[in-house]
């Protein structure tokens, strides 16, 4: 497999591993920062699939 593509498989499953673990918290703390962080690392990895 290719270097770069590897790179971007491992980019794309860390990403997506924090936004769950990060909606997760926010959801169980009730905070609308941390949700709000999640949103924006979600928005990263749409941006790191385009």
């Amino acid at each position: 497999m290719d270097a770069r593509v590897k790179a971007a498989q491992i980019s794309v499953i860390s990403n997506s591993s924090l936004v769950i673990l990060k909606l997760g918290a926010g959801l169980f703390m009730g905070s609308v920062s941390v949700i709000s962080e999640a949103i924006h690392s979600g928005l990263d990895l749409v941006a790191a699939l385009i």
